[in-house]
């Protein structure tokens, strides 16, 4: 692999953007400093956005936390490949309480959900009004923004509940996706509870 990104950009914490990216590229999701930036990633068939990330198929046979190895999915009737994870510098040891990284089971936060589970006071816009707003120009609709590859955020489950705790991703600390075919990447740096309170927004690198 060329190790000279051909393109490279930053998303600041609590912004988005979507891209397209060739099949067989490769995407690195890099931590500036201070690290513990969450980013929620959705990905569609570029030539039929209708084909379009599905968590829980992919949960179902790659875990709820991906690694190395793993295959995000699309939806049915397709059940093909969008991406691959083909590089991850997270560790895999789960913590006390259970949790591991890179989650594809959470659904993205939004400006609604926060308010219910926080108070009317909470009126950022979540991951889903920011995706909702990126993909807009290639004609993607909102009800199309559901699920979510949560790059570099640790969950878990306690008595059946899922949980999610502050990110420790470190400063350089990536995970790296191959395209396996055309696709529109959209991505939202979460300023939600699952990044830490300083985090800066991740870097893009597309080899």
């Amino acid at each position: 692999m060329n190790s000279t990104p051909i393109e490279q950009f930053d998303v600041p914490r609590g912004t988005g953007k979507a891209f397209t990216v060739d099949k067989g590229r490769i995407v690195r999701l890099v931590q500036p400093e201070p690290g513990g930036q969450v980013v929620d990633l959705q990905v569609f068939n570029r030539h039929n956005p209708d084909e379009r990330f599905w968590s829980a198929k992919t949960a179902m046979e790659y875990g709820t936390n991906v690694t190395v190895g793993a295959l995000l999915l699309s939806s049915g009737p397709w059940e093909e490949p969008l991406l691959s994870v083909v590089g991850d510098t997270l560790p895999r040891e789960v913590t006390p309480r259970g949790a591991r990284y890179h989650d594809v089971l959470f659904s993205c936060c939004s400006r609604k959900s926060h308010k219910r589970r926080y108070g009317p006071q909470e009126d950022d816009p979540g991951c889903h009004d920011v995706i909702t707003e990126v993909v807009a120009p290639y004609g993607i609709p909102q009800h199309h923004i559901n699920d979510t590859f949560n790059a570099f955020m640790r969950t878990g489950f306690e008595n059946g509940f899922p949980f999610h705790v502050p990110s420790e991703a470190k400063t350089g600390d990536y995970v790296e996706l191959r395209a396996e075919k055309d696709v529109i990447i959209a991505v939202s740096t979460c300023q939600g509870r699952s990044s830490q309170p300083n985090s800066r927004g991740i870097r893009i690198e597309i080899r």
